[in-house]
């Protein structure tokens, strides 16, 4: 139905490096944080994630 195109593609493979950096500390930290600690992390990452679309919605453009 012609989602997949060239630019999809391309976009997906940029990715991957990402998807196995992810994978890869998450099997790092697999057994090592506790389950407060995950909350903290996980905590912070949305903050995080959350002040930066805050900071490009509030921007120019």
């Amino acid at each position: 139905h012609g989602e997949l195109t060239g630019r999809v593609l391309l976009l997906f493979c940029a990715g991957l490096p990402a998807l196995a950096a992810g994978l890869y500390g998450g099997h790092l930290c697999f057994g090592r944080l506790d389950e407060a600690a995950f909350r903290r992390v996980l905590l912070g990452l949305f903050v995080v994630s959350g002040a930066g679309l805050l900071w490009r919605a509030a921007g120019p453009g």
